[in-house]
This record gives structure tokens, sequence and C-alpha cells, in this order.
């Protein structure tokens, strides 16, 4: 999640924005936040990861690039 914060003149404080990213779920295809974004080492060099976690309560800790796999084909 990204987020940023700004003040709001008629309030005098910091809000924040938190941007939300949104995909299916690899397992039942339910609606799924992408919950966090990390780099892992590995024998190959570094791979990106994703957190993901479904409306139905699954919780994945994947590379990005097999969540874009699944993504594919379920359309």
């Amino acid at each position: 999640m990204s987020s940023r914060k700004d003040v709001v003149p008629a309030l005098g404080r910091a809000v924040e924005h938190v941007s939300v990213q949104l995909t299916r779920c690899p397992e039942c295809g339910a609606p799924a936040e992408i919950t966090r974004r990390d780099v892992l080492e590995s024998t190959d060099g570094p791979i990106e990861h994703v957190g993901v976690r479904c409306i139905q309560k699954h919780i994945f800790l994947m590379p990005t690039f097999l969540l874009d796999r699944i993504s594919q084909s379920q359309r």
C-alpha cells in the first residue's frame, strides 16, 4: 500500500490517503487485496513478491510473476 499525507486547511491536520491495489484470489477467484510488496533474495537474484488476502480469508505470499499468470488465466 502506498500512502501520502496532506494537510487539509479547513481541518488544520494531516489526513492520510491510502491507495488499495485489488486483484483476484489465486485459489478461489474472489476479489483480493495486495497487502504488501517485497523483494526477496533467491539463488537467481532478487525476486519481487506480493502478499495477497482475499475476502474468503485466503492468504498468499508469492512471486509477482505468478500472480500475473494467474490473473491472465482467470480472464
